[in-house]
């Protein structure tokens, strides 16, 4: 049986210059999440593109009414949230419980390959399929493909021009801070209180720019959701979720956050953006094939 990723539609992304976006922007959506990233990075690569985060979509909102593409569809941002132990105390007490939120990829996200193994070894009990090591090989600024990134506390990412950052870095904070975090509707203009959506947004600043474009909308509460895993997450078995960004489309107010945690078995829908230089890919981005990939 093959599977085969839509590649449903593309638009203009990224920052405006004399009304002419410098991007423009695919969306990869398969019913295997798995087999979606696999596309999308195999055309990236070929376009010289990169995967949107989850910093990067939500500032790519910040520029756009809500009839805007990147409001108008659900979508799965390259960012990954991972639960384990800071071992060795590099961030605060040793064996402490932290969440690292990778911005850009991640441990699952570190390859297709992987994330597809991380897939397979899925059950309804949630068997761990990410390794304490893993976890301390990236508090220490390597991902599992060899890539180097720098990675932030909360106070120290504050420091930083938010244009400036690297298009894949991390940020790391205690658990138990963020474990108690309500997981539901937050009234807009409290978002950018909660350490949770600062991490999500890639920066403070981003997260006031979103909250500010959500009251300019009249939006009065949005979703920033965790799951009961996150909730009770101790770090003896590290855990992962991606997300899922929400938001106005078809009609439906739809405005929140949701993981994907790793405890589910089923293979969720992943919608992932591709985003290219204007001119690439021929010159246009292709309008609307189907892609082929591997047979399960």
């Amino acid at each position: 049986m093959t599977t085969k990723t839509e590649l449903e539609k593309t638009t203009s992304w990224g920052r405006r210059i004399g009304g002419i976006s410098e991007e423009s922007a695919a969306f990869f959506y398969n019913e295997f999440g798995w087999k979606a990233y696999n596309d999308a990075q195999k055309w990236a690569k070929k376009n010289n593109g990169y995967l949107a985060s989850a910093h990067g979509i939500l500032e790519q909102r910040v520029q756009e009414s809500l009839d805007g593409p990147s409001w108008n569809s659900w979508l799965t941002p390259d960012y990954e949230e991972d639960i384990g132990l800071d071992a060795e105390g590099r961030f605060g007490k040793s064996g402490e419980v932290v969440l690292l939120a990778i911005q850009g990829g991640g441990i699952m996200l570190s390859s297709p390959k992987r994330l597809q193994e991380a897939y397979k070894k899925r059950t309804p009990q949630g068997e761990p399929s990410l390794r304490q090591e893993e976890i301390s090989q990236a508090l220490a600024g390597m991902l599992p493909n060899g890539q180097q990134i720098k990675v932030y506390t909360l106070q120290s990412l504050s420091k930083e021009d938010p244009e400036q950052l690297p298009r894949t870095y991390a940020i790391v904070a205690p658990a138990r801070t963020l474990q108690e975090t309500p997981s539901g509707l937050v009234a807009v203009g409290k978002l950018p209180k909660s350490g949770l959506f600062v991490m999500r947004a890639g920066h403070p600043t981003t997260a006031e720019d979103y909250d500010r474009a959500l009251q300019r909308a009249g939006i009065s509460e949005y979703g920033n959701e965790h799951d009961i895993s996150f909730k009770e997450a101790d770090g003896e078995n590290p855990s992962w979720r991606l997300l899922t960004i929400h938001g106005h489309y078809s009609g439906l107010e739809v405005n929140r956050i949701v993981p994907v945690p790793n405890t589910e078995c089923d293979i969720n829908d992943a919608r992932f953006v591709v985003v290219v230089r204007q001119g690439r890919a021929g010159g246009s981005l292709p309008k609307g094939p189907v892609l082929e990939v591997n047979k399960r």
